[in-house]
Formats: structure tokens, C-alpha cells, sequence
């Protein structure tokens, strides 16, 4: 089920409150407007920057800040979709009690739209949660078709190499590497790669590497080995093309230092991943 598709069907259920969780403001909000116009609704939008606004009209300024919202929202009862941009630095006491009345007794739906997953507990029966996905290989791979000097063949290499990424870090990265001059796809896939491992080192919780262990630092296992070499093949771009799924995984099972973590090395390795 898509985005679009989840959004309204959750609103078509009855949802009033709806916590989408993205660093992606520019797509949802794209979205969110498309959805809008195919349920005949009016969107209001609020941010601490832009206040509140409708249709490029600004109806309170961000002086008013939130509180002055939901109390506009409340008392003009106006009907259609609130969308309200990073308001979790904002829902605090009254405001938090605020946004609970206009869902319990307004008639807009409210949309919050952060990069924070967690509802506040106030409002945690009051909302549902949707997250927002990133952007798959072959929606990277749609949007690289825009930037020059990619080569055709190899979009989907480099698509690959981004996924993981948003659509504004995946096109930074490509553009970053081009214009260091790495105009070849592996150059591209690498510099991908060594930008998104930097992105991911800095949340603390995980590490990349790319191993380059083979067979010969591996004892034993001679019968997996052969099975592993066997089904390399599986995984390139062209199965996909032929529509031979991927395998889902191997479950490694032994005590501390039998080799295990070396194995998995070897088989990214083997991969190029």
C-alpha cells in the first residue's frame, strides 16, 4: 500500500489525528496535497517559521505560534486537513490539551508532520501513526534520470548505493561525487557509499565497513562455501531483471569465534557490498 493510499484510507476510517514520522517535508507535503485534492479537502498548514497559512494566503503570522492556531482552527470551525510542520518542539501543557480538544471536538483533521516518532502520551490515543518510507531503488533510480552525467546503464548501481538515503542526501551525495570528477559508475557507487557510511556513523548505533576477506581466511566449511559460491549469481542486477527473487538470508549458529561474523565478511565481500 502506498503513502497516498494509507492516508486515505485512514481517513476515509475515521482517523482525526495522524503522526507521519519523515525528514522528508517536501515529498509528504507533496503527497498530503495530492491526496487533499483527489478528497475535495482544503489544507491549512502551520509552522513556527510560516505560521499559519492556506493556499499561499497567511491567516496568522508565526507570532500567533501554535496555541493561536489551534485556537483559530477551534473557533472558526473550519473543515479540512491541519498539517503541522516539527510542532513536537511546541507540544507542551496547554498546548498539548489544545491540540486533544480540536481532535476530540473540531472538525479539521490533524496532521503532524516530524522527524520524531514518538507521540506525546497525552495524545497517544488520539493518534495514529503512519510512518513515511524512504525512497525505494526504483523511485531513486525515476529521480536520478534528472541529473547529468549519471551514464544510463548504470542509474540503478547508483540507485542501489543510495538507498538508505532521502531523495535531498541521495541527489547531494551523486552531485557531490560528480563534480569531484567521478563521472564513472564505481567511482559513483563508492563515493555514495563513503557519504551514506558517514551519515550513519554519526547516530552512534552502527558501523560500515567494506570487507575484502576471501575464502582463504576461512577454515573449513568447504560444503557451504560451494553452496554460497553457487548462488552468487542470484543476487546480480540481471536475476532482478529476470525476476528471480532474492534470498531472504543464512542464520549462522555457534559459539563466540567459530567464524561467523569472518563467514558473513566474506560473502559481502564476494557481493561487493
Amino acid at each position: 500500500m502506498t503513502f497516498q493510499e494509507n492516508i486515505q484510507l485512514a481517513t476515509l476510517a475515521g482517523a482525526r489525528g495522524i503522526w507521519i514520522t519523515t525528514f522528508e517535508e517536501v515529498r509528504v507535503r507533496e503527497e498530503l496535497f495530492n491526496v487533499a485534492g483527489n478528497c475535495d479537502q482544503l489544507i491549512f498548514m502551520w509552522s513556527a517559521a510560516s505560521g499559519l497559512q492556506s493556499e499561499d494566503t497567511v491567516i496568522l503570522p508565526p507570532a500567533a505560534k501554535l496555541v493561536g492556531a489551534l485556537q483559530y482552527m477551534q473557533d472558526s470551525k473550519q473543515e479540512g486537513w491541519f498539517v503541522l510542520f516539527d510542532a513536537h518542539a511546541d507540544l507542551q501543557d496547554g498546548v498539548l490539551r489544545r491540540v486533544r480538544e480540536l481532535i476530540l471536538y473540531g472538525v479539521a483533521k490533524c496532521f503532524m508532520v516530524s522527524p520524531k516518532s514518538e507521540i506525546p502520551f497525552e495524545l497517544s490515543h488520539e493518534f495514529i501513526s503512519i510512518p513515511y518510507r524512504l525512497p525505494t531503488t526504483v523511485e531513486l533510480a525515476d529521480s536520478m534520470k534528472k541529473i547529468r552525467d549519471i551514464p544510463a546503464s548504470g542509474i540503478f548501481q547508483v540507485a542501489e548505493s543510495a538507498v538508505g538515503l532521502t531523495l535531498h542526501e541521495a541527489h547531494y551525495a551523486i552531485r557531490r561525487a560528480v563534480l569531484a570528477g567521478h563521472r564513472k559508475i564505481p567511482g559513483l557507487v563508492h563515493n555514495v557509499w563513503e557519504y551514506k557510511t558517514n551519515q550513519i556513523a554519526q547516530s552512534g548505533m552502527l558501523t560500515i565497513s567494506r570487507p575484502s576477506e576471501t575464502w582463504n581466511d576461512v577454515a573449513g566449511v568447504y560444503g557451504f562455501r560451494s553452496w554460497i559460491d553457487a548462488r552468487l549469481r542470484v543476487f546480480s542486477p540481471e536475476a532482478r531483471k529476470k525476476g528471480v527473487p532474492i534470498p531472504r538470508g543464512v542464520l549462522f549458529v555457534g559459539p563466540y569465534g567459530t567464524g561467523k561474523s569472518l563467514i558473513s565478511k566474506v560473502i559481502a565481500s564476494k557481493l561487493g557490498w
